[in-house]
């Protein structure tokens, strides 16, 4: 068995406000004692190591010798350059519009919400996919926890795996999709108090820099908060804890992600 993320990746400027606000998350919760088990980084190796910053547009898990077959049905979706250019542009994402989900153990999630004008267009790709690979996907929740924990790309066999990971990837394909499909880019994760001042902080942050702006606007020294964006890179990863994107499979677009 293995855990499967379709995702789509982004260019270098939101890398880097990935980044960012990541290390910000990771400087925030690094004493606390989870953080060791919990914590998500982003490695400037985008080969195997750390978590690629991604958009999540699938998730769940495959018995491991389908795999080849299982591309085989994805490769249509993604392979023409002018199929993805078309549904796979005009991403917009404000750093003001952080958001938190709990994932369990006392771990919340710090997200930032990304908006498509043409969502339902996008759902639609996205249920189309889905019913394509239906015939994929294992979905008996009775499924030993131990026995999905090994679908999951680990640095060592004792590498800690949620519960809430589980549980999230295991019921994607009916509690993520269609209208309860809500891009967004998971950027860290901590405690409640600290993800809750994370985004008040950004916020305050946005505001000054609209502030700022409007001050600057002549000389142009309004740094950027907000992007528009388009996707151009999709992969088919092994996920690791927090639906992290850990080993890239298959890659569509350009051979390389930007660092």
């Amino acid at each position: 068995m293995i855990a499967i993320n379709i995702a789509l990746f982004f260019p270098e400027q939101v890398v880097s406000l990935a980044k960012e606000l990541n290390s910000l998350v990771r400087e925030t919760y690094h004493n606390d004692p989870p953080a060791t088990k919990s914590i998500i980084t982003f490695e400037d190796d985008h080969i195997k190591q750390g978590h690629h910053p991604h958009v999540t547009l699938f998730q769940c898990f495959i018995e491991r010798n389908n795999l080849n077959s299982f591309i085989d049905t994805v490769n249509p979706f993604f392979e023409e350059e002018e199929k993805r250019n078309k549904i796979f542009k005009d991403f917009h994402l404000e750093r003001s519009n952080v958001i938190s989900n709990n994932m369990g153990d006392n771990n919340y999630v710090l997200s930032l919400s990304v908006k498509v004008p043409h969502l339902e267009e996008l759902r639609k790709f996205q249920t189309d996919l889905k019913k394509e690979i239906d015939k994929f996907i294992i979905k008996e929740e009775e499924n030993n926890k131990e026995v999905l924990k090994e679908a999951f790309f680990k640095d060592s066999n004792d590498e800690y795996i949620e519960d809430g990971t589980l549980s999230y990837v295991l019921n994607f394909h009916k509690s993520k999709t269609n209208q309860r499909f809500h891009p967004h880019i998971t950027v860290g994760v901590g405690q409640k108090s600290a993800i809750d001042h994370m985004i008040l902080e950004e916020k305050l942050f946005a505001q000054q820099q609209q502030q700022e702006g409007n001050v600057n606007r002549k000389k142009k020294k309004k740094k950027s908060t907000s992007f528009t964006f388009s996707i151009d890179k999709i992969g088919i990863c092994q996920i690791g804890n927090h639906g992290t994107c850990r080993d890239i499979i298959k890659l569509y677009g350009d051979e390389h992600l930007p660092e």
